[in-house]
């Protein structure tokens, strides 16, 4: 099959260029767009934040390390022309080129050499093969609704886990989440105890160790958490996601706050941050006094890559997993 080349030949190109990588339009962010020569490469989006220009300009230029640019476009969507200036002199100065710097606000944009006009997302050649792109490989994974109070209440089963043998509870929990993820079909029995198991922290995080392939030192947790795993089986990953998108839509909402925060967490450590901080604010927006949709959204709203995603060995791809 032949290759197609697609020219950015104006900004607003740039812009949708940014909105197809992305997979949607950034509001309130800061994007960073490396260039190899005249070709546009990777795209780096932050939340535009309070933060310090030497922390921010830290953060990009870390999480961009991997890839090999010479240059870069800084564009600030619904950001101020005096910030957007002052983070590329700092980029400038730690040795990145900016070559421009673009403001967007609203549906128009604004260059710091003083062209400016209107923006229609989505309206140019790129932004249609974005559009394309977007609805053939994957773009946002459709989320899974919970059942709320129809499904059926698994308070019992969470009492039985809590008050019987620790050990014997997770080694029981862990191998019907070992099954679910192998494929088998659990009992509806089980599949009421995963469920139990999964509002409870820590079956939930050794559950969600499992998912990853990792051992449950404190070591390997902790990796898990930070992204740094050494190894991660991507297929056993995708598992995890399918069950877990299946389980939410026979759950309570209480549940299922958990089971999305997880889901979150898994599209993380892949790299896909729009799909994880959507997710994450399902699981906040399901139950908000539960602690892990409240770190997720933390993590998601947050510029920090996991380390996994970064490595290009260790790093999902939409072809490594199965």
């Amino acid at each position: 099959m032949e290759k197609k080349t697609l020219k950015a030949t104006h900004i607003t190109d740039v812009l949708d260029y940014v909105g197809a990588i992305l997979g949607w339009r950034p509001r309130h962010s800061i994007a960073l767009v490396l260039m190899g020569g005249n070709n546009l490469g990777p795209v780096m989006r932050i939340d535009a934040t309070d933060t310090p220009l030497d922390v921010t300009a830290e953060v990009m230029l870390s999480n961009s390390s991997e890839a090999v640019a010479d240059g870069a476009l800084l564009i600030g969507f619904d950001t101020g022309h005096t910030a957007n200036d002052d983070l590329a002199a700092e980029l400038e100065r730690r040795g990145l080129p900016v070559h421009e710097v673009v403001t967007v606000t609203g549906d128009r944009y604004a260059i710091t050499d003083g062209e400016a006009g209107e923006w229609h997302p989505g309206e140019s050649v790129i932004g249609l093969w974005g559009a394309m792109r977007q609805t053939r490989q994957d773009g946002l994974p459709v989320l899974p609704v919970p059942a709320g109070p129809d499904a059926t209440d698994t308070l019992g089963e969470r009492l039985r886990l809590l008050t019987g043998d620790r050990e014997a509870m997770l080694g029981k929990v862990r191998a019907l989440w070992a099954a679910r993820l192998d494929g088998e079909t659990l009992t509806e029995g089980q599949e009421a105890t995963v469920r139990a198991a999964l509002t409870l922290p820590e079956p939930r995080d050794r559950m969600l160790a499992d998912t990853y392939g990792a051992d449950h030192t404190r070591e390997a947790m902790e990796a898990v958490f930070t992204g740094d795993m050494a190894h991660v089986d991507w297929t056993r990953v995708e598992a995890g996601q399918d069950a877990l998108r299946d389980l939410v839509t026979r759950s309570r909402n209480d549940e299922a706050a958990n089971m999305l925060a997880m889901l979150a967490h898994t599209y993380w450590i892949q790299g896909r941050g729009t799909p994880a901080a959507k997710t994450a604010e399902a699981a906040y927006e399901t139950d908000k006094d539960n602690r892990m949709a409240l770190l997720m959204t933390r993590l998601t709203e947050g510029p920090f890559i996991p380390s996994v995603a970064k490595d290009p060995a260790r790093a999902w791809s939409a072809t490594k997993g199965g």
